[in-house]
């Protein structure tokens, strides 16, 4: 979504590369500024599938990412999946895991209402039948995630007062 740029490299190039790729990427563009989470939410307007996927601009997909998303969404329509995220060394480009050993996180809220990560607790790791098993979080970090389409607006979508990157992990918890 292009939140109404006046950047040559998203009003002209971006709509130009964007071509390549037959008519399965789409570009949108507001009518005005409407702010980050206003752009997310015209997207997912937009969106033709029953799945819409927001992340973030800085995010890298790796091969395979988005099928164990949509395997827990076609389980349970209600469900919000969020995918794990790598770090990526800066100076190598190398992918690395964000977490090591068996360690899991998830998303919390500290006092002062910020989204921070916690350790998932042992006794709910020691349930787990295999590494990769998925598991429950109160909240998640907003601007990666995976939701169908209709439950994501039942649930009111993002509330378009919030202009700026922060507070979409408390709208969908």
């Amino acid at each position: 979504v292009d939140d109404y740029s006046d950047e040559e490299h998203i009003t002209v190039r971006l709509p130009e590369y964007i071509k390549k790729w037959n008519g399965l990427v789409k570009y949108v563009r507001t009518k005005q500024r409407v702010g980050l989470v206003e752009a997310r939410v015209v997207g997912a307007r937009a969106a033709q599938g029953d799945v819409i996927v927001i992340l973030d601009a800085h995010c890298e997909c790796v091969t395979n990412w988005l099928p164990p998303l949509l395997t827990r969404i076609a389980l349970n329509r209600k469900t919000l999946a969020v995918p794990i995220v790598d770090g990526i060394e800066w100076n190598t480009l190398q992918h690395n895991s964000a977490y090591f050993g068996d360690t899991r996180y998830r998303g919390i809220w500290e006092w002062g209402f910020l989204y921070k990560e916690t350790e998932i607790p042992e006794r709910e790791r020691n349930k787990m039948k295999y590494r990769t098993e998925p598991y429950k979080s109160p909240t998640h970090a907003g601007g990666l995630l995976a939701i169908d389409k209709k439950w994501f607006f039942e649930l009111g979508a993002y509330d378009p007062d919030i202009k700026i990157w922060g507070g979409m992990y408390a709208i969908l918890k």
